[in-house]
């Protein structure tokens, strides 16, 4: 199991690089600093589903009130949420004889 935690977690930080690099694209054409939010970049991605997965969220969600907390995940900068949670991943996944560089 910790084997899975490691390759999850790496790949999510290579999905979390390969996101920062698009936003670095992004501000570089652009001329100013730009660096999209989850939910407009899954915008992007795939249109449908992400409409799909914010009607489920609204529906589902308001009864418990969590809606505030969902709205601030999905306006993180897209690379953000990946990194935190490779890292999370990384870190669950590791060896007990291993020592935390952090």
């Amino acid at each position: 199991m910790k084997f899975f935690f490691r390759i999850l977690g790496t790949w999510l930080l290579g999905l979390a690089l390969v996101l920062f690099v698009r936003d670095i694209v992004l501000s570089f054409v652009s001329l100013s600093i730009i660096s999209p939010s989850l939910s407009q970049t899954w915008n992007d991605l795939h249109a449908p589903s992400w409409l799909a997965l914010s009607d489920y969220l609204t529906s589902s969600l308001t009864q418990f009130g969590a809606k505030k907390i969902i709205i601030f995940i999905f306006n993180l900068p897209a690379w953000l949420i990946p990194t935190i949670l490779g890292i999370l991943l990384l870190i669950i996944g590791r060896n007990k004889n291993t020592k935390l560089a952090i």
